[in-house]
């Protein structure tokens, strides 16, 4: 192959290496620092690094009564216009609160600045709102994540929603089955800002295909962020498809 056309790799390597050192850099920092709320920064029980009772209390729509299918957050209780009139795939959702400040910080700190260590405290947070919506025999088997297309997963390092439900498959002592879900419809999400949902919904059709391992359980879909939900209805409904008896949507964050 002439060396014009060979793919250069070299970008992607020295990406590579620095996520390997950042990682590397903030976990020494982890050791030598007391661990602390990442909001308020108060001092953490038992030296982990836990939102605190305090910041989880003041997160905005942390008490809103929320649809229970969609967990879009609502004056009253009940199901919300969308999830009536076009009934979502999953059958329920749990959010931790709003996608608002200072939680929309968070997220986005996670996802687009290399911050993987925020993943424990919000998997923390939302492990700790699913059970107080929820008593255990209700739970969900298994934990799957909404995984990222190649191309993404490349460009990032890491995907923040595995990080998170691998925090929440050990905070309720579930099983993680991140390898059930792939993505195979490539990045049609990143150009849906602003899409009316059905447009969104058509864009993602066929985006994930779902193992028959998934045939009979009840499975929890996990993502850091519902938008309109268009992504997680099309990745239930493959689970659906793949023969699962329930799947429930779990977030740490819920666009208002």
């Amino acid at each position: 192959m002439p060396a014009a056309d060979r793919p250069d790799t070299t970008a992607h390597t020295l990406a590579q290496r620095a996520h390997t050192l950042a990682q590397r850099a903030r976990g020494l920092g982890a050791m030598l620092l007391p661990a602390a709320c990442p909001l308020c920064e108060m001092p953490a029980p038992a030296g982990r690094a836990l939102l605190c009772r305090w910041c989880v209390a003041a997160l905005p729509g942390i008490d809103a009564r929320r649809c229970p299918r969609c967990a879009l957050a609502l004056g009253a209780s009940g199901t919300c216009r969308v999830c009536r009139d076009h009934p979502a795939p999953t059958d329920d959702a749990i959010a931790l609160a709003d996608y608002a400040a200072p939680l929309d910080g968070l997220v986005r700190a996670l996802k687009y600045r290399d911050r993987t260590a925020l993943a424990a405290p919000l998997a923390a947070a939302l492990a700790a709102r699913v059970a107080a919506c929820q008593p255990a025999p209700c739970w969900p088997e298994l934990v799957v994540p909404v995984p990222l297309s190649e191309a993404r997963l490349r460009g990032r390092g890491y995907n923040q929603s595995l990080l998170i439900a691998r925090g929440l498959a050990r905070r309720l002592d579930l099983s993680l089955a991140a390898d059930t879900l792939v993505r195979t419809g490539g990045d049609a999400d990143m150009h849906l800002a602003g899409r009316p949902r059905a447009g969104r919904e058509r864009a993602l059709a066929g985006a994930f295909t779902a193992s028959t391992r998934l045939r009979g359980r009840r499975v929890a879909l996990v993502d850091d962020v519902m938008t309109t939900g268009a992504t997680l209805r099309a990745a239930a409904r493959a689970i659906r498809a793949a023969g699962a008896a329930a799947v429930s949507a779990w977030v740490v964050a819920r666009t208002p």
